[in-house]
């Protein structure tokens, strides 16, 4: 399968979101304030973004600025790291109780259909992996016959964002794309986003699978663990993937806030620093962040910006965007019964 034109699609329709969203907040913004406010919006954003690299700590995700800049970062660098998980699956196989999945392909668990359930969507990175990978699926010739996504979080400002960027990817593949297989899986896939871990609906007659995408941190793990428990029990989901960024504080915090554990009914699959599948640099979205970061420090408007910290708009925005992420810390788990779900 030809992968450029899904990463050229998945990078101009961040920053066209990214670029919507920021000129609607600025308006907003500039109707009771001035250009400073804008800037001290976006400093305060980054530095709420800045504690996924310098500590345990939640960002402020209920926050319009930070649901803009967190996708406009960290979103091809998720898609990365389930594309790359699935990718290692797929080239190593994977084996549970003795039961090898055929071709290592996860849709060929419950012959061509799934049900994925997402715990933490923030702007949907899951998705659109699920949507890559069902494509390569397709394009090696697997007959996919249904896919349900129901993505939950409780930031709806963060799903919106992923709405819209999810859209602007479709609308660009279709147009200039037709014939690609990602375009067959968009006739198939059926998503839903939720704000509310009770509006999730009933398990759908297929294999589920829930994911939890760096969607954990030091104050939430307790809530994160039970909420994803009672997941478990919803969905008996066959596999669940965990993921958050390594260190040997989350790793931690990874393993205490799982709901599942190796034992008689899961097994783990070892997936030691999955290898990057995409890798580069995102050319749309490091142009519009570096162009933004020209105008929003641009002299001639900012002026005594006192207290607003200008580094940190230079030090995010002022740099290339890559598909690398840093080694990520994953836990996989996949049911040791599989031989009643492989087709």
């Amino acid at each position: 399968m030809d992968i450029q034109p899904i990463l050229n699609a998945v990078d101009i329709a961040i920053a066209t979101a990214a670029d919507k969203e920021f000129k609607r907040l600025r308006r907003e913004t500039l109707k009771t304030g001035s250009h400073v406010d804008v800037v001290e919006s976006v400093a305060d954003s980054l530095e709420s973004l800045a504690k996924l690299a310098n500590s345990d700590d939640m960002p402020d995700y209920d926050n319009e600025w930070v649901a803009l800049f967190y996708p406009a970062w960290y979103q091809p660098k998720q898609i990365n790291i389930v594309c790359s998980v699935l990718q290692a699956l797929r080239d190593n196989g994977a084996a549970t109780g003795g039961v090898k999945w055929r071709d290592g392909d996860i849709f060929g668990v419950g012959d061509g259909r799934a049900h994925f359930i997402d715990f933490g969507c923030g702007s949907l990175a899951m998705q659109f992996a699920v949507a890559i990978t069902a494509a390569d699926s397709i394009s090696r010739g697997r007959a996919l016959r249904e896919i349900r996504i129901d993505s939950y979080d409780p930031h709806p400002q963060m799903i919106r964002v992923g709405q819209n960027i999810w859209r602007e990817f479709v609308r660009r593949m279709k147009i200039h794309h037709p014939r690609h297989p990602i375009c067959k899986v968009f006739d198939l896939i059926q998503w839903e986003t939720h704000a509310k871990l009770d509006a999730l609906p009933k398990a759908m007659d297929a294999p589920r699978f829930l994911s939890a995408i760096h969607a954990v941190y030091k104050d939430t793990k307790d809530e994160v663990k039970t909420a994803l428990e009672s997941l478990v029990a919803k969905y008996d989901p066959v596999g669940f993937l965990f993921t958050t960024q390594a260190n040997s504080t989350n790793w931690d915090i990874l393993r205490s806030a799982s709901p599942i554990r190796e034992g008689d009914t899961y097994g783990k699959i070892p997936v030691p620093s999955p290898k990057a599948r995409f890798d580069g640099e995102l050319d749309a979205l490091t142009e519009w962040r570096k162009s933004l970061c020209a105008s929003l420090l641009d002299e001639r408007k900012l002026q005594s910006p006192a207290g607003i910290n200008i580094g940190i708009i230079k030090g995010f925005l002022d740099n290339d965007v890559e598909w690398w992420y840093p080694n990520p810390a994953v836990l996989l788990y996949t049911r040791k019964d599989l031989s009643e779900f492989t087709g």
